[in-house]
């Protein structure tokens, strides 16, 4: 399911894109696919002796002292830990995303194509079909 999220959620990227003047959504939607081409690339995950085939496998098991990470920062990290040169793509979608979300929902149109951009360099470093 990972990777064909991944590639609808990028054809609503680029349809909101030429289409319309929400690029919040251009944004959002460019991360979301990003989430997905990542999980789809890194799962599968072996750590020790543990394999985990989700990520929600994964986060469970992560240890909860000193505070255990958000979801979103613990797939940040792992992103950056298990794909070398993707996590900074990854972190400027979600952070962007964020932004359109919760901050300022005025997403100039530079920004969104920044993200489009960034997703297609993310894209790049995934190889699993």
């Amino acid at each position: 399911m990972g990777k064909l999220q991944g590639e609808k959620n990028e054809k609503v990227c680029e349809h909101l894109f030429t289409e319309t003047e929400f690029f919040d959504w251009v944004v959002t939607t460019a991360f979301y696919a990003a989430l997905h081409y990542t999980q789809h690339e890194i799962f599968p995950y072996k750590e020790s002796l543990v394999t985990h085939s989700t990520f929600d496998s994964y986060y469970g098991s992560l240890k909860k002292n000193n505070g255990k990470p958000t979801k979103h920062d613990a797939q940040i990290a792992l992103t950056s830990r298990a794909i070398p040169g993707a996590g900074a793509h990854y972190r400027f979608l979600h952070d962007n995303s964020w932004t359109a979300r919760y901050r300022s929902y005025k997403v100039p149109k530079s920004v969104a194509e920044t993200a489009r951009k960034r997703l297609q360099f993310l894209k790049g470093f995934c190889t699993k079909e």
